[in-house]
């Protein structure tokens, strides 16, 4: 009160404003005590307070409805007869289900539609719970539709049955519907979106899942739970480019994930072949400080595919991994080490490791050894760095693996340098005491393919024999190259007709360098001759003689000539032997 006269009160002397206060202290309590009592019209005083100057006069303040005043609700207004009969039929309902009868529930609404009476939301809302329990879910879909044609106001309650129904239903098109509806109304919790991301991760629809998980993230209900789910939803679709995005979200939200899902994060990595996915999931679980051990199978897996994209770095967190967790290191880990040493250009490492993997009698395949031969060839510099370490290796009485050298003299080939292939074939047996093998002479036979040279590479071929070394597919092959390149098309027939008489089982792309040539010439007959030499090896060579006409620029118009004549000729064959013709037929 003092507060709203604050200005007449302070005008006056000590005595008139005490006099002031106990009087109006005194009309509240009695006008509180008589409004209880029930009096209409409250009792008001005459302030015996001195009057004020005009002047000095304050308006009069305006009426503020109290708290009380302002929190009291407005009366409700009278139900019908029509509203009165449904709340009897709903208070039916809600004691049946809450003594889970769903039978029952059915019954009163069959009755309850039976005597005229109008279902409103709370009517469907128990149906909804008596289908749900009965496994009836396309009902309780159906329910939802009958709300929205009758133009009953709605309910979460009543999405929230039917999205579990959707979900039971793997019915993804209703449910998004539904949760349209919920996000309109504000009515989504971060349980709706994990009920939808449910049906997602079940059909493996990654799309849609990630739309929600987009609203859910706008709305401020991103939680550790859903995270989990659209990482679920991503791995059941196999989309590392959106679990790379969640994942960034994963470290936000705060909560770790466990483990064993990062090893289905891992798997996901390795089959989309995402560096970045595996190296989360490899730093993941290694440094897992909760004691779990992950698959060794599956960190070997990422180690191959770590190793050929060339990341070292992560390839070195792995195999400490290894040291952790008690795991070998095996040909595999080897293999990839050498790879990521070989792409990221360290020829020493790469040739070192090589030759320890050869000395134990691993097996390096053929990818592995092309990488490392790409590695050591770029330079002639990286050659001799390569082949000195191998020296120096066997100066201090490690031992050295043939096929390490086959390696360099294959790298000095490639680079067409034949005078260091030779040297280094020389020093096979000088420095290093051993003996050429077929694969040091299929190097050797190769680098003279390169520069044209088939004098030196039949040379090569024929001291190979002299030295009880039996060819193989490969120096065949590498021999008809060497013809093929010097335009000396008859002794590569020749090569061809030699290994029918040897126990070789030639390429059949070998042949087809020979025919491809032969076609560029325009010797047809030469084409039909070795693809009849390639059916009797056995192999099987599906030529398209027009392609190669094509490819060889022959004139289509003589060729055409050619079969014309071979047509006529078949007729007057015909004509006079009808049973030889079909007896090459047949043929």
């Amino acid at each position: 009160y003092m507060g709203a006269h604050s200005r007449q009160f302070c005008d006056l002397p000590m005595a008139g404003r005490v006099v002031g206060v106990v009087r109006v202290a005194a009309r509240v309590e009695l006008n509180s005590a008589l409004c209880r009592a029930g009096a209409s019209c409250p009792v008001r005083f005459m302030s015996t307070t001195p009057a004020l100057p005009a002047s000095q006069t304050a308006a009069p303040p305006k009426r503020v409805a109290s708290t009380r005043e302002m929190r009291m609700e407005p009366k409700p207004r009278r139900l019908t007869v029509a509203e009165e009969e449904t709340l009897k039929w709903n208070t039916r309902l809600l004691d049946l289900v809450k003594q889970d009868q769903p039978e029952q529930i059915l019954q009163v609404c069959a009755e309850m539609k039976a005597h005229g009476g109008r279902p409103d939301v709370f009517t469907y809302m128990s149906l909804q719970t008596a289908y749900l329990r009965l496994k009836r879910y396309k009902q309780v879909l159906q329910c939802i539709e009958e709300v929205h044609e009758q133009g009953i106001k709605t309910r979460h309650q009543l999405y929230y049955n039917g999205l579990t129904a959707a979900v039971e239903l793997n019915d993804i098109t209703f449910a998004e519907d539904i949760m349209f509806e919920l996000e309109r109304s504000r009515g989504t919790s971060p349980y709706q979106f994990e009920t939808f991301l449910k049906i997602c991760e079940a059909l493996a629809d990654s799309t849609s899942a990630f739309r929600q998980y987009l609203r859910a993230k706008k709305s401020k209900l991103l939680t550790a739970s859903v995270v989990k789910h659209m990482i679920r939803c991503c791995l059941s679709a196999n989309d590392s480019i959106r679990l790379r995005y969640v994942l960034d979200d994963a470290e936000a939200v705060g909560e770790p994930i466990h483990p064993k899902m990062w090893e289905h994060v891992l798997k996901c990595g390795i089959g989309c072949a995402d560096e970045q996915i595996m190296r989360a999931a490899v730093l993941s679980l290694t440094s897992n400080p909760n004691g779990f051990v992950p698959s060794h199978p599956l960190l070997r897996a990422g180690a191959a595919i770590v190793g050929q994209r060339g990341d070292l770095e992560g390839l070195n967190m792995i195999l400490e991994s290894y040291k952790r967790f008690s795991f070998e290191q095996g040909p595999t880990e080897q293999c990839a080490l050498v790879e990521a040493h070989a792409a990221n250009g360290h020829q020493d490492e790469s040739i070192k490791l090589v030759n320890q993997m050869m000395v134990k009698g691993v097996k390096i395949h053929l990818g592995l050894w092309n990488r490392v031969t790409d590695c050591i060839c770029q330079s002639a510099e990286k050659i001799d760095s390569a082949y000195y370490q191998l020296v120096t290796a066997h100066k201090a009485g490690e031992p050295v693996a043939l096929g390490s050298l086959n390696l360099i003299i294959q790298a000095c080939a490639r680079t067409t340098d034949l005078d260091r292939s030779f040297a280094t074939f020389a020093e096979i047996d000088k420095v290093f005491g051993l003996k050429p093998d077929v694969h040091s002479y299929n190097a050797l036979i190769y680098g003279c393919a390169l520069v044209r040279l088939t004098t030196p590479a039949f040379r090569v071929f024929e001291q190979m024999q002299k030295a009880g070394v039996t060819p193989v597919a490969r120096t065949y092959t590498n021999l008809i190259i060497a013809c093929l390149r010097d335009n000396d098309l008859q002794r590569a027939v020749e090569i061809c007709e030699l290994v029918k008489t040897q126990n070789v089982q030639l390429a059949v792309e070998a042949y087809l360098l020979v025919i491809r040539k032969a076609a560029k010439n325009g010797d047809f007959e030469l084409v039909t001759k070795l693809t009849e030499m390639v059916k009797e090896r056995g192999g099987y060579l599906d030529i398209d003689m027009n392609r190669f006409i094509r490819r060889g620029k022959v004139d289509y118009a003589e060729f055409a000539m050619e079969q014309r004549k071979t047509r006529d000729r078949r007729i007057q064959t015909k004509q006079s032997n009808p049973q030889q013709l079909s007896d090459e037929e047949d043929l």
